[in-house]
């Protein structure tokens, strides 16, 4: 819980207590549990994950994505291909804060992972997750005061590409709290949804 208050705000949890001039909420999908205003302005959407095993030769040097973000991969330093997305293929079934494997979109993955090059027909998998991100409603981050909770910054809806904005967003959250506003307040602050 927080809870705002003349000299800042009290956050509780667990039986702990703990006082801050501001505090930060950089719980993605997960923020509309602590602020329901944020539930018809950030939705809950899960992604599909898979990694192979060790593939021996370097065969893509950077991130790629594809489709509009639906689909992306990278290889590790280890050799593993890290391969997600496929959410198109049943968008409305991806909705929601339930943590499990799609079937059928683990398919589609393995599928074009053993086509995507010669060196992966056949590589085993090693691991298959999946996770909750937060979409916001026009596909950036929502960063900066909440509305009515001038004590409280958020960053969050980051629509699958977090790694992506977390530093800029980080550096956004800073210049809030350190200056009460920041130069990306238009674009990013939670006030335009």
């Amino acid at each position: 819980a927080i809870e705002e208050h003349e000299g800042g705000v009290t956050l509780s949890v667990g039986g702990v207590v703990v006082r801050a001039e501001a505090a930060v909420v950089a719980a993605n999908a997960y923020a509309g549990r602590l602020f329901p205003w944020l539930d018809a302005r950030i939705d809950a959407t899960r992604g599909q994950v898979l990694v192979t095993e060790p593939v021996p030769e370097r065969i893509f040097e950077r991130p790629i994505y594809a489709s509009h973000g639906f689909e992306y991969w990278r290889q590790t330093p280890t050799g593993e291909v890290v391969l997600g997305g496929w959410r198109n293929l049943d968008v409305q079934g991806e909705v929601g804060y339930e943590n499990r494997l799609h079937d059928g979109i683990q398919d589609a993955l393995e599928a074009f992972v053993q086509r995507i090059h010669p060196a992966l027909a056949g590589i085993g998998i090693a691991h298959r997750w999946a996770g909750i991100m937060g979409f916001s409603r026009d596909s950036l981050p929502v960063v900066g005061p909440l509305p009515g909770h001038p004590r409280v910054v958020l960053a969050a809806g980051f629509t699958g590409h977090g790694f992506g904005f977390a530093v800029a967003s980080g550096a956004v959250v800073a210049d809030v709290i350190t200056e009460g506003r920041s130069a990306w307040d238009d674009l990013l602050a939670p006030r335009r949804l």
